[in-house]
């Protein structure tokens, strides 16, 4: 409930602030990552031992993208928020996830 919550509660923000700073041209826009190969999941796998593997391959057929994200990915986007090729994106949850809240359900 926590997670769901406080991430439901940043894409509403994101959205208020768009709306309440948008005359003064201050844009607001929030990143949704999904999974992505971090140290955190690398130690995932690690400790998964013979079923590493698995989940992984798990975790691609779930993203039409079919490859986990990398940190990268998510840098990308912020570069491209914070480029004037963004200016006329205010307000939006820039979901960062190969497709994979696309295909739910999983």
């Amino acid at each position: 409930g926590a997670y769901g919550s406080s991430k439901a509660a940043v894409a509403l923000l994101t959205k208020t602030v768009a709306i309440e700073n948008g005359a003064s041209q201050i844009r607001c826009n929030s990143i949704h990552p999904g999974i992505m190969h971090t140290p955190m999941l690398q130690a995932i796998f690690d400790g998964a031992g013979d079923q590493a593997v698995v989940i992984e391959n798990q975790i691609k057929q779930r993203t039409p993208l079919e490859t986990i994200g990398a940190a990268d990915d998510i840098g990308d986007m912020v570069l491209f928020l914070a480029n004037s090729d963004s200016q006329f994106v205010t307000g939006a949850e820039m979901v960062v996830d190969g497709g994979a809240t696309a295909a739910l359900p999983f």
